[in-house]
């Protein structure tokens, strides 16, 4: 078994860096290419969500 560390915890409040809009990370989960993090966002009023990568995100205050 393998633990494995993701950077940014469920219910966090990230900065997505190619559109410069905060959301909320709602789900982990690990692929062939690293971790990766389901990320939930108001885009026009419409709910958005998206898996990224890590180096996608930063966290958000």
């Amino acid at each position: 078994m393998r633990t494995v560390e993701f950077a940014y915890d469920l219910g966090q409040a990230v900065r997505i860096k190619a559109i410069d809009m905060v959301g909320r990370v709602d789900s982990l989960s690990l692929d062939n290419n690293g971790n990766t993090y389901r990320v939930v966002y108001w885009n026009d009023g419409a709910r958005c969500q998206v898996w990224m990568y890590d180096w996608e995100l930063e966290a958000s205050q």
